[in-house]
């Protein structure tokens, strides 16, 4: 793909980091709600992990 004028590859990566930051926000918001729903669940991963099981 050529970019023939100096904005559109500053375009492109606003939208890429635009669309990065989306998927962050959105893994962490399913992160919340599953932390909120099935708090033993992660009680126990983070047990482990401190344990380095």
């Amino acid at each position: 793909m050529e970019l023939k004028t100096p904005w559109v590859r500053h375009m492109v990566a606003l939208y890429t980091a635009s669309i990065l930051i989306l998927v962050r926000s959105v893994t962490r918001v399913v992160e919340y709600h599953a932390r909120r729903t099935y708090p033993y669940v992660y009680l126990v991963a983070d047990h482990a992990e401190r344990l380095n099981l």
